[in-house]
């Protein structure tokens, strides 16, 4: 049962998500409190940097967790196919909390756009961090590194907990803070879509990663 929601309410998001089906403010209100309510509350889904190591090291859980991995295919593939990111915009529930947030609160606060340039640079080195130490061997929780599990769990660990109410308190003045300052996942995603015809930073920061997880696993040097 649990699968069959997950997947009927992802798939729908994701639709309301792309292109024509974006819909007016009022949708995409109503999508962003769905997926607040149902995504976040209720099933308690987001992919995440401890998901992507768990099932590089263990498998993918086709048969456990088959919605799940259907979701996290779709939230990689589309930006590829249609270069937008339907899963950050429509179905994590984070990202929905951030936006209703920033509705509700009258304040703004707006960055200096240095501090903006550098800020940004953070979930990028995030990235980086996760995998040099996935690929060292680093048997530590991975799912610290976000505050994602906090809508599963109801609070768990106290650095996800930190990173979740930080997030959405700054994201109710600057819009998505998180999302834009702190996020690995979002980065890793962004990746992936865009229509990019020349080489950006963010090519870059791919080459320089892959390059270093090869020295890594070659080297035999293990955290």
């Amino acid at each position: 049962a649990w699968d069959t929601w997950l997947a009927a309410w992802a798939g729908m998001a994701m639709l309301l998500g792309w292109g024509a089906w974006r819909g007016g403010r009022r949708l995409r209100t109503l999508v962003q409190v769905a997926s607040v309510l149902v995504g976040g509350i209720w099933l308690g889904v987001m992919i995440g940097q401890g998901l992507f190591v768990g099932w590089a090291r263990d498998g993918v859980p086709w048969r456990t967790a088959p919605a799940l991995v259907l979701l996290t295919a779709a939230a990689a593939l589309l930006p590829l196919v249609g270069g937008r990111n339907p899963y950050c915009e429509r179905v994590c529930p984070h990202g929905a909390a951030q936006n209703l947030l920033f509705r509700l609160v009258p304040w703004r606060w707006v960055l200096p756009g240095r501090i903006d340039h550098w800020l940004r640079w953070i979930p990028g080195l995030l990235v980086a961090v996760v995998v040099v130490l996935a690929v060292l061997g680093w048997r530590g929780d991975f799912a610290g590194f976000e505050p994602f599990d906090i809508w599963s769990a109801w609070w768990y660990a106290l650095v996800p907990g930190v990173l979740w109410v930080a997030g959405l308190g700054v994201s109710a003045l600057i819009p998505k803070a998180y999302c834009h300052y702190g996020c690995p996942t979002g980065e890793l995603l962004r990746f992936l879509g865009g229509k990019r015809a020349a080489w950006s930073r963010r090519d870059t920061l791919a080459a320089v990663l892959v390059a270093a997880a090869l020295a890594l696993t070659f080297s035999g040097i293990g955290a």
